[in-house]
């Protein structure tokens, strides 16, 4: 079980943090770049007709399903991701980027295309966003640091890897997160230092809101800013 807590903070108070991380926390094994610690995320993200996941709807609000791409990689993760009461539990199973159209065909992708049907789930937007990760060990347990930037979303997706990298949405902002199973006085300096305030920062939201259908979207009855799945966090304001 790991918990998440998320911030959204301007691009100049992420560099502070990132600087402050990069001498406190170790690279992420599987980084790149000048720091060992950089790559490229890529999601095509899944909701409902009616928009059950944007608007938080029951379940809906809680589980998440994307497919997800690190840099240029030729395979994919299929992946549910279920937090609640700020605890997060992920499910994945591993597929080749050119069998992604034929999902329903795939014996190892079974679970996932049988939730996506039960859901009613189809492809809606595809989001990507350069990220910082650093980690370290603590008496704690692990504690894991992302900084998520440069992002681009693309609403005119199907189930098959988009050719284009979409639009740019959250420009003078990025968004760092921190997992732990425990939260470490680690993370409490980093929040205490840098006066940090949790809050709901999902990239699928914000990106349907930057899109041609956020009109339509906002529209719809019942739309919520935060559930518990996002509220939860506020037992974790140290600062």
């Amino acid at each position: 079980m790991v918990h998440e807590i998320k911030f959204l903070l301007p691009l100049d108070k992420a560099e502070s943090v990132l600087a402050w991380a990069r001498r406190e926390l170790d690279p992420d094994p599987h980084g790149n770049g000048d720091h060992s610690d950089e790559y490229l995320v890529q999601s095509i993200y899944f909701d409902t007709p009616q928009w059950h996941v944007f608007r938080k709807i029951g379940s809906y609000g809680r589980a998440k399903y994307r497919v997800r791409r690190y840099n240029d990689a030729d395979w994919l993760f299929l992946e549910r991701k279920l937090k609640r009461g700020g605890i997060v539990r992920k499910r994945r199973s591993e597929i080749g980027i050119a069998e992604l159209p034929s999902l329903a065909q795939l014996a190892k992708a079974g679970w996932y295309d049988a939730r996506l049907n039960l859901r009613q789930l189809l492809p809606t937007c595809y989001i990507e966003y350069h990220r910082v990760a650093r980690q370290k060990i603590t008496p704690e347990g692990m504690l894991r640091l992302t900084v998520d930037r440069a992002l681009r979303f693309d609403t005119d997706v199907q189930l098959a890897w988009p050719a284009q990298r979409g639009e740019p949405f959250l420009k003078e902002n990025a968004i760092l997160e921190l997992k732990y199973p425990r939260l470490p006085a680690l993370a409490k300096r980093i929040i205490e230092e840098f006066n940090l305030n949790p809050g709901p920062a999902s990239k699928y939201r914000m990106a349907l809101r930057a899109s041609k259908l956020a009109p339509h979207v906002e529209a719809l009855d019942g739309v919520a800013e935060a559930d518990a799945s996002d509220a939860d966090n506020s037992v974790l304001r140290v600062a």
